[in-house]
């Protein structure tokens, strides 16, 4: 590897999946089976939506008796047997807890020769691409245990899969903190929020149409295709579904300077304030700038609130027309904008950290894994 623990020196060791551990199937249960009370167990479907690398807290549970094959032991490895696209089905997940019911469409991989959890981050971010290509399907796509035997990895001794395990782990942790703290901080600007918007709907204030607010804009000369996007530039590139830079660009065409202005999309119910000149990336994006001298921040937030944007879901600007929002006095205008953007500025910068985390984690495994 680019990058080891000093204290190792020994070559990797070369094997089949097949040849380190042995397959068995998850038992037949699925969503139906979930239950407040009994067994913990894990359905397939999870792996792409709740669970990571490895798994130390159940979500699910279930009252169902299944065979004993289909209890997990501490290191099992679960890869799905079916998933919609060839690069979804290629993911894993190290369950480290003992007795949780393996089930739906489950590929159970169990190792006494190899670390479970160094097993999964090598099966996510190294074999991945190796799985997907044998994955076989159109509409579903389907992955057999036998296929998976016959794909050869790259090991190093146990202690150093235990080095190498115990820094990612400690990294993901970072990352599971650093998110919990963002989801807390949106939650605590939801109430401040709600607090606000109270406020304002108790007052005896004007209620205006989103036309005659604001006009919606054309966006096609300002945005870039993501092939076009680079890693540094001169200019940031927006991406309106993430609500934040993702890339840049020097194309100085395409740079949009009409600020400031609200980003919104057809197929995101996401709205992000912009008084920067930036370029545009993803489809489907769209530009609101104000009209007749409007505080388009305070609009921003106003559209926001009362899910405007949402309602007109991929109905373009006409729906917005019809919309119409409490418009107090401007300073309490001010006052709305600069409490929200205060918590916004502090999602934002953790969002930022939470990003260099996952970009560390992400240049750790392509360095430490072969």
């Amino acid at each position: 590897p680019e990058l080891r623990f000093p204290e190792f020196t020994d070559t990797w060791k070369t094997d089949l999946i097949g040849n380190i551990g042995s397959f068995t199937k998850g038992a037949g249960l699925s969503k139906a089976d979930i239950t407040e009370n009994g067994t913990p167990f894990i359905l397939y479907g999870e792996l792409y939506t709740t669970y990571g690398d490895v798994i130390y807290d159940i979500k699910r549970k279930t009252n169902k008796a299944v065979s004993e094959e289909c209890y997990s032991k501490v290191g099992d490895v679960i890869i799905p047997t079916s998933g919609e696209t060839p690069e979804e089905i290629a993911t894993s997940a190290c369950v480290m807890i003992p007795d949780v019911i393996l089930a739906g469409d489950l590929n159970i991989l169990r190792s006494s020769n190899i670390d479970g959890r160094f097993l999964s981050y090598l099966i996510n971010h190294v074999a991945n691409k190796s799985i997907a290509k044998i994955a076989q399907g159109k509409s579903v796509v389907h992955i057999q245990a036998k296929e998976i035997s016959k794909i050869a990895i790259n090991f190093p001794s146990s202690a150093e899969q235990l080095r190498i395990v115990n820094l990612l782990e400690l990294l993901d942790a970072k990352i599971s903190k650093q998110e919990d703290l963002i989801k807390g901080l949106k939650l605590y600007k939801r109430g401040v929020e709600n607090t606000l918007f109270d406020e304002i709907e108790a007052q005896s204030c004007e209620y205006i149409g989103i036309d005659n607010a604001v006009d919606s804009i054309p966006t096609s000369k300002h945005q870039i295709p993501s092939s076009e996007y680079k890693s540094d530039g001169l200019y940031p590139v927006i991406d309106q579904g993430k609500r934040k830079i993702v890339a840049y660009s020097d194309d100085s065409i395409k740079l949009y300077y009409d600020i400031p202005a609200i980003i919104y999309g057809d197929h995101t119910t996401n709205i992000k304030y912009m008084d920067t000149p930036f370029i545009l990336g993803g489809d489907g994006t769209k530009l609101l700038k104000p009209r007749n001298n409007a505080n388009i921040k305070y609009l921003c937030y106003a559209l926001a609130h009362y899910n405007v944007v949402q309602e007109g879901y991929k109905r373009h600007f006409p729906i917005l027309k019809t919309k119409l929002i409490p418009v107090p006095n401007n300073d309490t205008q001010i006052v709305v904008s600069s409490v929200l953007s205060v918590i916004d500025n502090k999602i934002e910068a953790n969002e930022s950290l939470l990003d260099k985390f996952s970009l560390l984690k992400k240049s750790l495994l392509q360095k430490m894994f072969i």
